[in-house]
């Protein structure tokens, strides 16, 4: 009983081990079919990597770009609200504080819309 339970999980494995061998010997006599077909995988490899690599470089650039173009639209309307506002709260704010909200505010921003679109 014992026997039978252990040799049940062996079975698909050997006959895979059967089968591969099968297929080097085939090709074992076929030299030159099998340097073919190591090539051919060889290049599909590689276009594969080569795809992958654009399609990473488009995502990254596309990020950048909402990145910047959200930035700018962020400064456009920070600029029009500082306009809006009274000159009372201009004399009250230091302008340090204007340029630090404006500066680094609206960067971390662009940042993170940057980040959260590469992460996909």
């Amino acid at each position: 009983m014992i026997l039978t339970a252990t040799a049940r999980p062996r079975q698909p494995q050997q006959r895979a081990q059967a089968e591969a061998h099968g297929l080097l010997a085939d090709a074992a006599g076929d030299e030159a079919a099998a340097r073919a077909a190591l090539v051919s995988v060889a290049w599909w490899l590689l276009a594969a990597a080569a795809f992958r690599g654009a399609c990473t470089m488009v995502q990254k650039y596309q990020g950048e770009a909402v990145g910047h173009h959200l930035a700018f639209e962020l400064r456009l309307a920070y600029y029009a609200r500082l306009q809006r506002l009274s000159f009372r709260y201009h004399d009250r704010t230091h302008t340090g504080e204007l340029m630090t909200r404006g500066i680094l505010d609206i960067e971390g921003m662009r940042a993170y819309r940057q980040y959260k679109s590469s992460i996909r």
